[in-house]
């Protein structure tokens, strides 16, 4: 928690506007290791903790079963955590969220359209089941969890929504038990159901070391506190109309956005936006070098840069970046 009182005193809105480019700076290998653990993939991005754990969900299962594979710091140990299903309600997984403190929990939905929140041991048991008080037929698009069990979720209110609530944007805090702390009332523009799902969703959203939620969108941060509050707005460039901003992560006074390109062959790449949030200015753009061509960004930190996943003959390696 020790940069609260920091971005609490950062309540300016905007992006103050500069006349110097962002630097653009290509990401080297500063280190790698190799990882005695198979092969694997996974479906969008990574998560890891406070201490470098690190969390996949898993694409050797249907996404909709929700394997998440952890992988401890050091020993990499690995563990699956996975929704267990109720014989009388079966609940389809949604998204995962870990907390700082490394803490699991995914989300899910009922064939009636409930969200339904569940937490887990560190060995991988669910260690409670509970019903969000949030509105029913919602497709949910981010979701992140505090320290302390503070949920945030994002969406939309889907096909099977009353026609006047189909598209529209849906954002709200809720308590460890599940119940609502706040309704965020049209927070973003509403959604054509129709295509929403023909493209890569522009955004995501971290609860941060700080103590605040950090909501992404195309070209702007929404930063939440717990008792619902909008702390602050943080507007950014994006380095080219094509790039779709597709994750967050927070460190020590600086945000790291994931850009996402799609060319016309499917072929997806990514940059890395480094902001600076003191000055709400760019730090710099990082593209990644030829030594890290097909492999994955997982973590972000100030102090140690990026970490990718790499596969390559069939063993996986952990490769560092260090910020330059």
């Amino acid at each position: 928690m020790f940069y609260r009182l920091f971005v609490t005193l950062i309540l300016f809105s905007g992006f103050a506007a500069s006349d110097n480019p962002t630097p653009s700076r290509t990401l080297v290998v500063s280190s790698s290791h190799l990882l005695e653990v198979p092969p694997f993939g996974a479906y969008g991005h990574a998560q890891c903790d406070k201490d470098g754990n690190l969390f996949f969900h898993n694409s050797g299962a249907p996404f909709d079963q929700g394997a998440i594979l952890k992988l401890k710091s050091g020993s990499w140990e690995s563990r699956v955590f996975k929704i267990s299903q109720d014989a009388s309600e079966k609940v389809i997984f949604e998204r995962f969220s870990v907390s700082p403190s490394g803490e699991m929990w995914q989300i899910g939905t009922t064939k009636k359209g409930q969200q339904v929140l569940f937490t887990f041991t560190g060995d991988g048991e669910v260690s409670s089941r509970t019903k969000l008080d949030a509105a029913d037929n919602l497709f949910i698009q981010d979701f992140a969890v505090s320290d302390r069990g503070t949920v945030l979720v994002t969406g939309y209110f889907d096909p099977t929504a009353a026609p006047e609530l189909q598209g529209r944007s849906y954002v709200a805090l809720f308590d460890r038990s599940g119940h609502l702390i706040k309704h965020f009332n049209e927070l973003f523009e509403q959604v054509d159901v129709a295509t929403v799902g023909l493209k890569l969703h522009s955004g995501n959203a971290v609860f941060a070391e700080d103590g605040y939620f950090y909501l992404l969108h195309d070209q702007s941060i929404q930063v939440l506190s717990e008792s619902g509050s909008m702390v602050h707005r943080i507007k950014f460039d994006k380095p080219d109309k094509e790039a779709i901003p597709t994750g967050i992560r927070i460190s020590t006074g600086m945000a790291a956005i994931w850009l996402t390109y799609v060319d016309k062959r499917g072929t997806i790449t990514n940059q890395f936006l480094v902001l600076d949030l003191q000055t709400q200015e760019p730090f710099a753009l990082y593209t990644p070098g030829l030594e890290l061509k097909d492999s994955s960004a997982v973590c972000f930190s100030r102090k140690d840069g990026f970490e990718f996943r790499k596969i390559e003959s069939g063993r996986v390696w952990l490769i560092q970046s260090a910020l330059r």
